[in-house]
């Protein structure tokens, strides 16, 4: 079975979300206020492309 283009998109948004929660545990200790703004956005955006991917619904 071959991978379609959506289903490229999909593995690349998990590998992104896995090296973007990878960095999170990283710098939760220790990141300053502007870093953890811009982690929680990361991370929202992750998880938003992670449900979407688990919920099967395209946008």
């Amino acid at each position: 079975m071959s991978a379609t283009g959506d289903d490229v998109v999909e593995a690349t948004h998990l590998e992104m979300a896995a090296v973007l929660l990878g960095h999170a545990r990283e710098l939760a200790g220790e990141a300053g206020p502007a870093e953890l703004r811009h982690l929680v956005a990361e991370l929202t955006q992750a998880l938003h492309d992670t449900l979407r991917i688990a919920s099967g619904t395209r946008r």
